[in-house]
């Protein structure tokens, strides 16, 4: 692989949780690349704590991660002993009186600074935006000790999500701690209709700091630059990339829909139930994904296969990437869905044209760009019927039409999704800011 980027130079990335747990799969197919292109890299998780994707705390140290990062690279745990607290109070009782005022007024500059950049924001909620404000100054200050013991040369920040670590790093940019950082933009910490306003909180302060802000889709980078259009010459359009690997095996007498996510309300995997029951040819439907609302839909799953003779519903829960890729490369999938209510661009997606898999998703966020065939796009605020009749469509088509259904799919993915161009290009593009 080539690359401009010089070997000496250091890369500290910092992410929610990985290498623990078993979150931000995504990222391990452009670790390699970057590891290949930089000398040493320190991943800094934000948190060590369990999150929803893992079902136990065995499934949280996943040691197959560990033994599978590249050589160069070192994981530094970083997570802060302000990031639990709730309330100004907490921060009180922990630092003391007399600390807590030295440390508060050392901050007013920096709110003062924040607070003139995103007025809007303080405007709403003034209390919450000085005390969330604050908690992440305290943060940063602790993250500035462990940056400085890296004396190893010229490094670049990567925040991998623009969450909390893009503030801090921000407040860091601010302080003369960290000179260079950029951050990738993926769905829920870019657009403020997914989880309210908290990820976009301090984003004018973050946009005034970061070097480069990489969106996953042009619809990303079309949303943040109407929204902050002083910033739009800081924000770029790449898009993440999978794998090429052996293609879906051809029709074999069954057929298959295969959906891969969280379970959880965004996700709307339960809307597979309704539509199923409008379904009266044989179908078999695989949900990958694990998650709160798991269990619920496995009661429901079972209800419907009672009713339903010609339905069966597999859910084995969350498996690895690679035990996915290999499903696909050995059982036929007729049509890969996402019902998804937002998404920044989905991997997932992604996934399923590299083995040349038809798609029926919602158009959302920016998951037209991944659908090859446009007529298959689901309105966001679809009914069942509409999903329905998608489905019959394609199981319909004749065998001439369907296979070349299925090679658009892979002509897409060679396009636009390819790891080895897109995370090529991407290091070539991180290498000259």
């Amino acid at each position: 692989m080539t690359t401009d980027v010089k070997k000496n130079n250091i890369l500290c990335i910092y992410t929610q949780r990985f290498p623990y747990g078993k979150g931000e799969t995504f990222f391990e197919t452009e670790l390699p690349f970057l590891s290949k292109a930089f000398k040493k890299i320190y991943i800094l998780p934000e948190t060590k704590r369990l999150g929803y994707e893992e079902d136990s705390q065995d499934d949280y140290y996943n040691w197959q991660r560990f033994m599978s990062l590249p050589a160069n690279c070192t994981v530094i745990d970083t997570e802060s002993k302000f990031s639990s607290l709730l309330g100004g109070r907490d921060i009180l009782r922990k630092l003391g009186f007399k600390s807590f005022i030295v440390r508060f007024s050392s901050f007013l500059p920096l709110l003062f600074s924040v607070a003139s950049k995103d007025f809007v924001s303080f405007g709403e909620n003034p209390r919450e935006f000085v005390f969330t404000l604050f908690k992440l100054y305290l943060m940063a200050k602790e993250s500035a000790e462990i940056i400085k013991a890296i004396d190893e040369g010229e490094i670049l920040h990567y925040s991998y999500m623009m969450y909390e670590r893009a503030t801090i790093l921000s407040i860091l940019n601010r302080m003369g701690v960290v000179e260079k950082f950029i951050a990738r933009g993926h769905g829920n910490d870019i657009y403020r209709e997914n989880y309210g306003a908290y990820s976009a909180r301090f984003r004018r302060f973050e946009l005034a700091r970061i070097e480069r802000l990489f969106t996953v889709s042009k619809h990303m980078k079309r949303y943040i630059s109407v929204e902050y259009p002083q910033y739009d010459k800081k924000i770029t359009t790449s898009y993440l990339g999978v794998g090429e690997h052996r293609r879906n095996p051809p029709f074999a007498g069954k057929y298959r829909v295969v959906t891969v996510s969280n379970v959880i309300p965004l996700k709307r995997v339960d809307r597979m139930l309704g539509i199923l029951e409008q379904i009266d040819i044989g179908l078999e439907w695989i949900h990958f994904g694990s998650g709160p609302l798991l269990e619920e839909l496995k009661k429901k799953a079972d209800k419907l296969m009672g009713r339903k003779k010609n339905i069966k519903i597999l859910l084995p829960g969350r498996i690895s990437n690679s035990d996915l890729i290999e499903f696909y490369g050995r059982e036929h999938v007729s049509i890969f869905m996402n019902l998804s209510l937002t998404e920044g661009l989905p991997v997932s997606i992604m996934e399923a044209l590299s083995v040349g898999i038809p798609i029926i998703a919602t158009n959302v966020g920016g998951t037209a760009e991944a659908i090859p065939d446009k007529s298959f796009l689901l309105k966001k605020d679809f009914d069942d019927k509409e999903a329905v009749k998608y489905i019959y469509d394609i199981l319909n088509m004749d065998e001439r039409d369907y296979l070349g259904l299925r090679e658009r799919s892979f002509a897409l993915y060679k396009d636009r999704f390819s790891a080895e161009r897109n995370y090529t290009e991407y290091i070539h593009n991180i290498s000259n800011l």
